[in-house]
């Protein structure tokens, strides 16, 4: 059984115990999750590929669940999912049909991690101890009371990497709706008794369009709360999922701890550090790469020679394709693009495309347009 943590909190405020605290925003990531949104909102391939390369990531990203993302990244792929929400649906409805469709399984590893936890407090500390794996947003706060057990999310505006008050507005909801119907799917789908469930609490005014779920929602759901909430009766916590199964859950958490590594045996050396040079703008450097495969840089400069490779070359690589694939969104100025590269001086970002393509990024522009 996953260890318990005895040390919790009173909140004196609102007289509940705080049993388990963790944060989802994990700057680890891969595009799994943003994947299953692209599909979920009908986005077809060929729309997707240019909406990965308008953020600056490859076309081979959409072939690759595990590909590593940024947090950064994932929010300005969630910026144009919403962007490309069919008309007159709202978020709120969006999300809560497919919540109702949705079951533990198609979250991988964790999903059965989740559906073999011994209990669902267990399920929830797989969670908060791989947030990488669950592509979530928000902090969570699991709390109990003599009334209630709950969960409560909260994600933080100021990380979101926008200016426009309608694109923060409209991620943020998107986001946090993500998490909360994510987790009522979860707990809807492992749980041996659904009576426990008490409502979903959410933070935003009732939409126009809510009728159309409001009647096959299989719990209450009160808008305009103080926060975003999934909130339960006493026992929720300790209540036993119907296929737990204390090995099959420890076999699984291994499966996930190797998951959240993002690194895998069946790809190079080579690979691995494009991934990585990828998932970050500007791009890691050498020290950090090496950090995270758990190799000195010495190894990682001898193993990528034997790949007749170098940081180097990879780092100029990935640096060139982000940058044509950024120049290639008509909306950002060079300016832009520069500063999304790492460069704080346009002109510094000028010199260096020169150097990987033999044009300025002008140039490029008026030869792909």
């Amino acid at each position: 059984m996953a260890q318990r943590d005895n040390r919790v909190q009173r909140d004196t405020a609102q007289g509940n115990t705080v049993i388990a605290t963790g944060n989802l925003a994990s700057a680890q990531r891969t595009i799994g999750g943003i994947l299953g949104q692209l599909e979920a909102v009908g986005i077809d391939r060929t729309k997707a590929v240019s909406i990965l390369s308008g953020v600056g990531l490859p076309a081979i990203a959409y072939d690759d669940p595990s590909f590593p993302i940024s947090l950064d990244q994932d929010f300005e792929l969630i910026n144009e999912i919403c962007k490309h929400m069919p008309d007159g649906v709202s978020a709120e409805v969006s999300l809560c049909m497919r919540m109702l469709g949705t079951r533990v399984n198609m979250f991988g590893a964790l999903g059965l991690a989740w559906q073999s936890a011994p209990t669902i407090l267990d399920a929830f500390r797989a969670i908060l101890q791989y947030p990488q794996a669950n592509w979530g947003r928000s902090s969570m706060v699991l709390s109990t009371s003599a009334t209630e057990e709950r969960v409560d999310y909260h994600l933080d505006k100021n990380l979101l990497p926008f200016t426009a008050a309608e694109d923060i507005e409209a991620t943020y909801k998107y986001a946090l709706l993500l998490d909360v119907t994510a987790s009522f799917a979860i707990t809807m789908d492992i749980m041996s008794d659904r009576a426990l469930v008490k409502e979903m609490q959410l933070p935003f005014v009732q939409p126009p369009d809510w009728s159309v779920v409001a009647k096959l929602m299989p719990f209450p759901v009160r808008f305009e709360a103080p926060h975003a909430a999934a909130v339960y009766h006493p026992g929720f916590l300790q209540n036993v999922p119907r296929r737990a199964h204390e090995i099959s859950f420890r076999l699984a958490m291994k499966l996930v701890g190797k998951e959240s590594a993002i690194l895998t045996d069946d790809i190079t050396l080579r690979d691995q550090v494009i991934r990585w040079l990828w998932a970050s703008s500007p791009p890691l450097t050498k020290p950090e790469i090496a950090n995270l495969l758990n190799i000195s840089e010495r190894s990682l400069t001898r193993r990528l020679a034997a790949e007749d490779s170098s940081y180097n070359q990879l780092f100029a690589q990935v640096q060139a394709e982000r940058a044509q694939n950024l120049l290639g969104n008509g909306k950002l100025t060079i300016a832009a693009v520069a500063y999304r590269m790492g460069y704080s001086d346009p002109a510094a970002f000028t010199r260096a495309f020169s150097a990987w393509l033999g044009v300025t990024p002008s140039e490029w522009r008026q030869q792909h347009n």
